[in-house]
């Protein structure tokens, strides 16, 4: 296992803070041992979802306008463009596992919504909670033992290892996301907060039985019960996307799969999924897939 200093930390003048994620699986562990001190890192934010294991040692983690005691044992969550930072005390050593993904590695458009469950600790909290739900300091050392393996397939990168990465951050996700849903049975504060993520499942569920119709922002709001503003604003936080591009994205994932199994022709499946003008169809798919329609079904009818 390889402990990185703070130096190795890498932040854009806006406070973003970088990782450099494979292009195919947007995944990365980070260990990184500080020994400081007074010293407060770097107020920052990033697009991926965290999970940190303490390591060794304790901090505060300053979290928006919130500040949490952590120490060995403790795992934290961080959600995508939430401002954080670390302080540590006078001449300590601090030692931190970090691990960094993208949302759309566990869920993305178009995938059962069921998926989505496993992000919910992420966005479950925040300004109508006051809870302690993205600290979690019971029974971990099975996440460490997980973080562990994880390290060693990184080293070794045998046939799958992606494969078996993913499966141990679910089984991480899992256990976070059973440990979160006693809290919110404890914690009545959060009630309002669930409701908006059940709300949203049933605008995924609505967008998955209707995506080859018109699907206007005015019907998903009445289905959310929220108004257009509060739901777009929502929705972007939960799944890093707007209400649009999470559409097209659910056309395009059923037109791959219908250019992969069918015989429609191109501008069939442009109908199929919702779409009518061929022209804009083609921009749509190259968007998300890099390739045209065409070049997509050549590419997968060749294998």
């Amino acid at each position: 296992m390889r402990w990185l200093s703070r130096q190795t930390l890498k932040f854009l003048p806006n406070g973003k803070h970088l990782v450099d994620f494979p292009p195919d699986f947007p995944f990365r562990i980070y260990c990184y041992d500080f020994y400081t001190h007074p010293h407060r890192l770097t107020p920052n934010y990033h697009d991926y979802l965290e999970i940190i294991y303490v390591y060794e040692g304790q901090s505060i983690l300053h979290v928006r306008n919130d500040s949490f005691n952590i120490s060995k044992g403790d795992v934290a969550i961080i959600g995508s463009n939430e401002i954080h930072y670390t302080e540590l005390p006078l001449n300590s050593r601090f030692k931190m596992m970090c691990i960094f993904f993208m949302p759309d590695l566990i869920y993305k458009a178009g995938d059962d919504s069921i998926d989505f469950e496993y992000l919910t600790p992420f966005y479950n909290h925040g300004r109508y909670s006051k809870n302690k739900n993205r600290i979690y300091a019971d029974n971990n050392h099975m996440i460490l033992e997980i973080i562990e393996k994880m390290n060693k397939e990184l080293d070794t990168k045998h046939i799958y290892y992606q494969q078996t990465l993913k499966n141990y951050l679910l089984d991480i996700l899992l256990a976070l996301l059973k440990y979160h849903g006693e809290k919110i049975k404890r914690n009545k504060k959060d009630i309002r907060k669930n409701q908006d993520i059940e709300r949203l499942r049933s605008v995924f569920a609505y967008i998955q039985d209707n995506y080859d119709k018109q699907i206007s922002l005015s019907q998903l709001s009445k289905i959310a019960c929220m108004s257009p503003y509060s739901l777009c604003r929502f929705f972007k936080k939960a799944t890093g996307t707007t209400t649009s591009n999470y559409i097209s994205r659910t056309r395009i994932d059923q037109a791959k799969h219908l250019l992969i199994e069918s015989d429609l022709t191109i501008t069939q499946i442009a109908f199929k999924v919702g779409i009518e003008d061929h022209s804009y169809f083609d921009r749509v798919f190259r968007r998300f897939t890099n390739m045209s329609p065409k070049i997509f079904r050549r590419k997968h009818m060749s294998k």
